[in-house]
């Protein structure tokens, strides 16, 4: 089962009224159980085509409105501002800048060399291309 098939499953399971825990509880455990998660490959989703970067988004909608017990007629951007939470798309990129930035910045030479891509004859883009968009 891939890791969106899991996403979804897991959609269905989740009680969309959760007792006794506050919208900053819920937050944290989101950043910390699913973001942190899609960080640890933030490098490589960056460059993912949009439809899948979009159903990283709809999973992040889902989980904000079961944080925040939302009805389905609040808008998303109101949640993402609420809640202090970037759209998915912005997060990815910032999250490949700065590990770009901290691979240049690193003392071994083979960490410095990620990203630099010389003499490259790829058909699709590279992942460290997103950040100059």
């Amino acid at each position: 089962m891939s890791n969106m098939q899991y996403l979804h499953s897991m959609r269905a399971k989740v009680p969309l009224n959760i007792v006794n825990i506050t919208a900053c509880t819920s937050r944290m455990l989101y950043l910390t159980l699913v973001r942190s998660v899609i960080d640890y490959s933030s490098p490589a989703w960056a460059n993912a085509k949009p439809k899948i970067v979009n159903k990283l988004q709809v999973v992040q909608n889902w989980a904000l409105r079961v944080i925040t017990g939302a009805p389905w007629f609040v808008r998303n951007t109101t949640l993402h501002n609420d809640l202090q939470i970037e759209y998915m798309q912005e997060h990815l990129k910032k999250k490949s800048q700065k590990f770009y930035e901290d691979c240049a910045n690193s003392v071994h030479p083979q960490i410095q060399r990620i990203g630099n891509y010389q003499n490259r004859h790829y058909k699709y883009s590279m992942p460290k291309e997103v950040i100059n968009l």
